[in-house]
C-alpha cells in the first residue's frame, strides 16, 4: 500500500544482485538499468510528485549515481584489501617440503 516501502523493498534486491556481481557482469549492469527504468516510471506515474506525494519520490538517478559510486568503491577498497591479504611470501626452493630425502 505504500510506495516508499515497495520501493525499499525492490532497491534491496537490486543492491544485493550488485552486491553478488562485479561490475562487468550482465547482472550487475541489468540491475542498474531496471533501477533507472523503475524510477522513470515511477514519477511518470505519479506525475513527479503533483498526483502522489511520497517520500520514495526523494530518490532519483542523481542519488542512484552517488549510491553506485558508493558501491564500487566499497567494491575497489574490498578487492584491494583481498588483493593485499593474498599476497604470501614466497616458498624458497630448499624448503623442508620440497625436499626429497632418499634414503
Amino acid at each position: 500500500r505504500r510506495l516508499d516501502a515497495f520501493q525499499t523493498d525492490l532497491f534491496k534486491v537490486f543492491e544485493r544482485a550488485r552486491k553478488l556481481t562485479l561490475p562487468p557482469s550482465k547482472v550487475y549492469q541489468d540491475s542498474i538499468k531496471l533501477e533507472k527504468i523503475y524510477i522513470r516510471l515511477r514519477d511518470e506515474i505519479c506525475q513527479h510528485g503533483s498526483l502522489l506525494r511520497s517520500p520514495a519520490l526523494l530518490f532519483n538517478e542523481d542519488r542512484l549515481q552517488h549510491e553506485l559510486v558508493r558501491e564500487r568503491t566499497e567494491k575497489d577498497s574490498l578487492a584491494n584489501t583481498n588483493n593485499q591479504n593474498s599476497i604470501s611470501p614466497t616458498k624458497s626452493s630448499d624448503s623442508d617440503e620440497n625436499k626429497v630425502y632418499v634414503s
